[in-house]
């Protein structure tokens, strides 16, 4: 697992996985700031964020994700998941409610949340020119 000085989102993955039972090694090396800005480090995670926990499976990142995982085969769509309302559902909803009036106007919080939003979509861009993603119209019918 990538992580940087132990925060709560790194004690999170590596409590539930004491509790399971299972082993979670961490690289010797690892600089938050720097290691996590790399494009081999951007590749497992699009946004750069910590922690990151490589799988038989493939890479998961989001903690609550990576926590779920040793209970479930489905810890990259819970990865997704978190990525949405972490990432994109907060960073619009900030957005909004500047822009609306429901909370009082700064300029600097809309600047971070625009440029947090558009770092997440552009992940996400990333993310699905790589991978084909299968949607399923009707019950029975599949379209790419």
């Amino acid at each position: 697992m990538h992580v940087g000085k132990p925060n709560k989102n790194a004690l999170k993955v590596l409590i539930a996985a004491e509790y399971v039972g299972v082993e979670v090694k961490c690289p010797d090396h690892f600089e938050l700031g720097v290691s996590n800005k790399t494009p081999e480090f951007l590749k497992m995670n699009p946004v750069g964020k910590v922690p990151v926990l490589k799988t038989p499976d493939g890479v998961i990142f989001e903690s609550n994700a990576i926590a779920r995982y040793g209970e479930s085969d489905h810890g990259q769509i819970e990865q997704w998941i978190d990525f949405a309302s972490m990432e994109i559902d907060l960073n619009l909803l900030t957005w909004l409610s500047l822009r609306l009036g429901l909370d009082d106007y700064v300029a600097s919080i809309e600047e971070t949340s625009i440029a947090a939003l558009k770092r997440a979509l552009d992940a996400l861009n990333t993310y699905f020119a790589a991978h084909t993603v299968t949607i399923l119209t009707k019950p029975g019918n599949r379209t790419n």
